[in-house]
């Protein structure tokens, strides 16, 4: 049974879901999510998971990610794509073997900046020949 006080808890934190999003991106109303709520999380800050109808939409909040550092309060709120498990670790794999600062997510796929031109990275193979390459 769920007590009174977990309940109103429950509800405050779909609120804040719910008003942050709103705060967030004003050009993207709440009724374009279908789903916002918090992650079971073993720590103190539990993870907010949002779920948009469309697929524009979904672009157009990360894309205004950048826009968080500006918010009082919201400097140490992060915005990442859901990953599958394989380009997740592969995105780890190429966080720790390239230089962080140009490897990047966009729509599910890995991608390493090297000046103008972007690559997309598929496996670990291409990751292993770029870090060579770039400490030879």
């Amino acid at each position: 049974m769920v007590s009174s006080e977990s309940f109103i808890k429950g509800i405050q934190s779909a609120l804040f879901t719910s008003s942050f999003i709103e705060n967030f991106s004003k050009s993207i109303v709440t009724s374009t999510t279908f789903v916002s709520h918090r992650l079971p999380s073993k720590g103190k800050i539990k993870p907010i998971i949002v779920g948009f109808i469309r697929y524009n939409d979904t672009n157009n909040f990360i894309q205004r990610r950048r826009q968080l550092k500006t918010i009082a309060g919201c400097e140490k709120i992060y915005v990442n794509e859901h990953l599958t498990q394989s380009n997740s670790s592969l995105f780890y794999y190429a966080k720790q073997n390239l230089p962080k600062l140009t490897v990047y997510t966009r729509n599910g796929n890995i991608y390493y900046r090297n000046g103008d031109k972007a690559q997309r990275l598929g496996d670990f193979s291409e990751i292993g020949a770029l870090s060579g390459a770039l400490s030879s």
